[in-house]
């Protein structure tokens, strides 16, 4: 029989927090409607869109309750809009559905309230439950999620993941449309509407970017629909999905049929920070080695070079890397740090998933900080030195990418990305003349906080060092939110 682990906190038990995600039909109501109906003995609340979407059996529900009105109550948010200048927030209120079932659990149909209005609601209820899972949009990042629970307040100093921590997150994956999710060039505005879209991310990303960032930061990958794929491309798939996050556990399903100690109480969600240096790509960056599954011809090279990109050939080479030229066609996924001659004190993200590419801020080099800001640990500041390099005034700056893909020709992308760095004639020139070369790339900003906010502004993360570059991404997303 499948106990829960207790959890403690202040001297009180408390629950923790499943969180389901993944694309629409992938497969998440079904896996959240096995666990309620096989989490004998254990209490769950499962906070849903709708409760309909379940698909609940009629054996399950509570006849007392299904002949009485439904329970219903209003949650109030503080939270503040989207868009909304400091100085005020607005209150705001949604209906939300209880539904209870026949063996104590309890279902909830959150409609427009906020995720971290309801499980604030049901922690501190006075109904006790073992386990919260929380069915997540399919256009929301999980990352985002779990970095709202580090920030919301329940009371004043204590936050939604102090009286009820993530302890899984589980993203469910149909191992018969990923690559069409993955390849797929429509936006997820497109797909889930904009409205959803406008409410977890600003920026109109595809369905690429969100798949890939939802594989990434999961603990458990649960491939389902198994029995619609051949041996042979399930194997495939599962190597790429093994590179993009090595330490997930997979579990493989064909109708989301999974025991319930596989996706309660795991404890494998560690938080945030630990979930930014799961992917692939940062470990890595770090230094990493990743298993290779040579049948699967899943592969995966790095490129380093320490001389800027002149920015005009990169941004023609990014557009002709969306068309499949120079041999990205067979590149799935890449990502790490890139040097700009025209921008000498920032770091850029580069990032590309399916058919996206993008090279957004990063933050500063360590190279234009003042020893003064450098971190104060004698380690990373041995390990930031050992990347030095003092002829020519490099210092830190460097590319660092690390590209991922099936049967790729790495000496032709290299060659590719030689190409765009400076020529040895364009190296000599001045700081000042390099700032005139032509940049097509947006600004980039390095606030990562908002401008208002009583902190320093700037962004300190120095690339592959304690995965601190990956949490100014999520620190840049989750200020925008």
């Amino acid at each position: 029989k499948f106990m829960p682990f207790p959890v403690f906190e202040f001297g009180l038990p408390m629950p923790s927090v499943t969180v389901v995600c993944g694309l629409k039909n992938a497969g998440k109501h079904s896996a959240i409607r096995n666990l309620l109906c096989c989490t004998a003995g254990l209490t769950v609340c499962a906070i849903v869109d709708q409760t309909e979407d379940l698909a609940l059996p009629a054996s399950l529900l509570d006849e007392a309750a299904s002949n009485a009105p439904p329970q219903r109550t209003r949650i109030f948010s503080m939270s503040k809009p989207r868009g909304r200048k400091r100085g005020g927030s607005a209150s705001t209120s949604a209906e939300v559905v209880y539904t209870p079932l026949k063996n104590g659990c309890m279902c909830i149909s959150r409609g427009t309230a906020p995720i971290v209005d309801c499980v604030t609601q049901v922690a501190l209820g006075e109904d006790a439950y073992d386990y919260i899972i929380v069915c997540s949009d399919e256009a929301r990042e999980p990352a985002i999620l779990a970095q709202a629970f580090d920030e919301h307040e329940t009371k004043p100093e204590v936050t939604l993941a102090d009286v009820c921590p993530i302890d899984t997150v589980v993203t469910v994956v149909d191992v018969s449309t990923f690559w069409d999710d993955f390849n797929s060039k429509t936006s997820i505005a497109k797909r889930v509407g904009p409205l959803l879209v406008e409410e977890t991310d600003e920026r109109n990303i595809g369905i690429a970017d969100v798949v890939t960032e939802q594989v990434e930061t999961a603990s458990v990958l649960l491939l389902n629909k198994t029995d619609l794929l051949s041996q042979k491309r399930l194997e495939g798939l599962a190597a790429f999905l093994t590179l993009l996050n090595p330490d997930a556990k997979q579990l493989r399903t064909t109708h989301s049929g999974v025991k319930p100690e596989h996706m309660l109480g795991t404890r494998l969600f560690r938080g945030v920070e630990a979930a930014a240096e799961s992917p692939g790509w940062s470990q890595v960056l770090r230094g990493r080695t990743l298993p290779r599954t040579p049948s699967s011809k899943m592969a995966y090279f790095v490129f380093q070079a320490r001389r800027p990109f002149h920015p005009r050939r990169l941004f023609d080479l990014m557009e002709d890397a969306r068309q499949g030229k120079h041999g990205f066609r067979r590149v799935l996924r890449s990502k790490g740090v890139v040097w700009l001659a025209t921008r000498a004190e920032k770091y850029g993200l580069w990032d590309h998933a399916g058919h996206e590419f993008t090279l957004d801020s990063g933050g500063v080099w360590f190279w234009a900080m003042p020893d003064g800001l450098w971190p104060a640990d004698e380690r990373v500041r041995a390990e930031i030195k050992a990347q030095y390099i003092e002829e020519d005034d490099i210092g830190d700056r460097r590319q660092h990418l690390v590209l991922f893909g099936k049967d790729m020709d790495q000496l032709r992308i290299e060659e590719a990305l030689q190409r765009c760095l400076l020529s040895d004639a364009e190296a000599a020139l001045s700081p000042q003349q390099l700032g005139s070369l032509e940049d097509p790339f947006c600004e980039w900003y390095v606030e990562g906080l908002d401008p208002e906010e009583e902190q320093d502004s700037l962004v300190l993360s120095p690339p592959d060092l304690d995965q601190t570059l990956v949490q100014n991404a999520l620190d840049l997303k989750a200020s925008e939110a």
